[in-house]
C-alpha cells in the first residue's frame, strides 16, 4: 500500500509532499509518538499557544517570521540530539546564525533532514 502524505495551507500552498509506504509511514508515525513523548512539556505549551493564536492567516504570517531566540534554543537542541551540524544548515540557508531562520524553514528542515536522521537511527541495530 501506497501512502502519499501532503502538508498543504490554503489556498494550494503547498509546504511538503511525498510519498511512502505503509511501513514508512508506520516507522514515522512511532518516530512523532516518540518525539512527543519525550518533549511532551514543550509540547504542551507549543499547543497551548497554538490554540490561543490558531487560524488561517496567523500560520501563513508565522511561516514568514524568523525565530525567537527561544525557538532558536529549542531548534538548536533538536539538531543536537539529531547529530545535525549548525554550521551545515546555516550554509544550505545562507544564513550566519540559526535564528536567522524562518519558521517555514524550520519545517522544511524537520522534514527534509531531523524526521529523516530520527528513523536512521530508529533503524539501526542495538549494540550490545
Amino acid at each position: 500500500m501506497q501512502v502519499e502524505i501532503s502538508i498543504s495551507v490554503p489556498p494550494d500552498l503547498n509546504l511538503v509532499q511525498f510519498r511512502m509506504n505503509y511501513r514508512q509511514l508506520s516507522a514515522l508515525t512511532e518516530m512523532f509518538m516518540d518525539f512527543l513523548e519525550n518533549n511532551r512539556e514543550k509540547y504542551e505549551q507549543l499547543k497551548a499557544d497554538l490554540d490561543e493564536s490558531s487560524s488561517e492567516t496567523s500560520f501563513l504570517e508565522r511561516l514568514d517570521h524568523t525565530l525567537t531566540e527561544k525557538q532558536a534554543k529549542v531548534f538548536r537542541e533538536l539538531l543536537k540530539k539529531n547529530h545535525i551540524q549548525e554550521q551545515e544548515i546555516c550554509e544550505k540557508y545562507r544564513i550566519d546564525q540559526i535564528d536567522e531562520l524562518t519558521v517555514g524553514d524550520v519545517l522544511d528542515i524537520t522534514v527534509k533532514n531531523v524526521l529523516p536522521q530520527m528513523k536512521r537511527e530508529q533503524e539501526q541495530p542495538a549494540t550490545p
